[in-house]
């Protein structure tokens, strides 16, 4: 089971809305640069780098950072509310965990259900990005399953869920995978 992205439709880079579950409103999002200071980069290193994985983490990077519990909590809070931080969570390899079969899709949804769409999508747990692009194909997602047969009975669910043809849903399996690595350098 993959879990589920926890943004709501913040702005990627690339431009695309970004369809997810959790409830951060657009309000919380700043379109505004954000100004991070030598503490804030030492958190997100630590984050992305060296999460650590024991009962208390956020005490456990307090200690690391000579800080109180509390003014780390507030540190990562403002940077989820800020829109730093999408996410805090493990990226699994899904082939390791069983799950043998992906596929990204698009689907053609008219512009007034991109939400109750998006909704439809984002119940599934093996779900893990949900994109809107201005295209013909305007909803993007990749799904993760067990087997090709679990994968299509998720696909044809969510197709009558959502109610459009055959032809407005495009299913475009993987066939090699390429990771990339993308480690950000904050600190010295």
């Amino acid at each position: 089971m993959i879990a589920n992205r926890e943004i709501d439709q913040p702005k990627s880079n690339s431009g695309d809305t970004i369809l997810q579950n959790q409830k951060i409103t657009n309000s919380q999002i700043q379109p505004l640069k954000i100004t991070l200071d030598e503490t804030d980069k030492k958190i997100l290193q630590i984050l992305q780098d060296d999460f650590p994985i024991v009962t208390q983490p956020w005490k456990e990077i307090s200690c690391r950072l000579n800080l109180t519990e509390q003014e780390i909590t507030n540190r990562i809070n403002r940077l989820k509310q800020t829109g730093v931080v999408l996410r805090i969570g493990p990226i699994f390899d899904s082939a390791k965990i069983g799950l043998k079969a992906s596929t990204l899709v698009a689907l053609r949804v008219d512009a007034k259900r991109l939400e109750e769409v998006s909704q439809i999508i984002n119940q599934h747990d093996n779900i893990s990005h949900n994109y809107q692009r201005d295209n013909e194909y305007n909803v993007w997602f990749t799904l993760t399953a067990q087997d090709n047969t679990e994968l299509n009975e998720v696909l044809e669910q969510i197709r009558q869920k959502i109610n459009i043809p055959k032809q407005d849903l495009l299913n475009l399996p993987t066939r090699h995978i390429f990771k990339i690595n993308v480690i950000f350098q904050l600190t010295n």
